[in-house]
């Protein structure tokens, strides 16, 4: 029988940016003082193949995978709110988590696992924060649940670069692309 681990609350970025022990029995990631065999994660979905799911939580988006059933991401959909508890692993250069639970949960978990942790725990790439604000405002006000079109926001806020400031804010991860010209916040 294979031994249980702590599934340490973590963000994605702490996942991405541990440093990764493949020798450990199990392979390991060392975050701080942890040495994390199994994390429990909190995102949204915003890709997915059939045996694959993205997701984010505000601070990076990872692969979900699960090698021993086909079907264990059934009825998941991007913009699907999840709980994952995985184990943290890499292949090619490429982190992934190897999800052993996936729950549906109430987007309101998010914001609640973002203070649990703190964000003081997870460095977020500065965009010039005064457009990136306003874009954030404009497409919360215009999403009708459907996200918000690219082209409207970017005439509700006519900013210098306003591509460039969207771009920025996807890469941060506070908002993604749930379709073609439209996106969301995460929040």
């Amino acid at each position: 029988m294979e031994q249980a681990y702590v599934a340490y609350k973590l963000r994605i970025a702490e996942i991405l940016n541990g440093e990764y022990h493949p020798e450990g029995d199990p392979a390991y990631l060392a975050i701080k003082d942890i040495h994390a065999r199994a994390a429990n994660v909190i995102g949204m979905v915003v890709g997915k193949e059939e045996t694959l799911l993205t997701i984010d939580d505000g601070s990076g988006t990872i692969l979900l995978r699960n090698f021993s059933r086909t079907d264990f991401f059934q009825g998941m959909n991007v913009g699907d709110t999840l709980l994952v508890i995985g184990r943290p692993r890499e292949y090619g250069g490429e982190r992934y988590l190897a999800a052993d639970i996936a729950k549906q949960v109430d987007q309101r978990w998010l914001a609640v696992r973002k203070r649990e942790i703190g964000e003081l725990r997870v460095e977020k790439r500065e965009s010039s924060r005064a457009p990136a604000e306003q874009m954030m405002e404009a497409i919360r006000r215009l999403d009708r649940g459907e996200g918000a079109e690219v082209e409207q926001v970017m005439r509700a806020v006519p900013v210098p670069h306003a591509e460039l400031v969207l771009k920025n804010l996807m890469m941060s991860g506070d908002i993604f692309q749930n379709r073609p010209g439209r996106v969301k916040a995460l929040e």
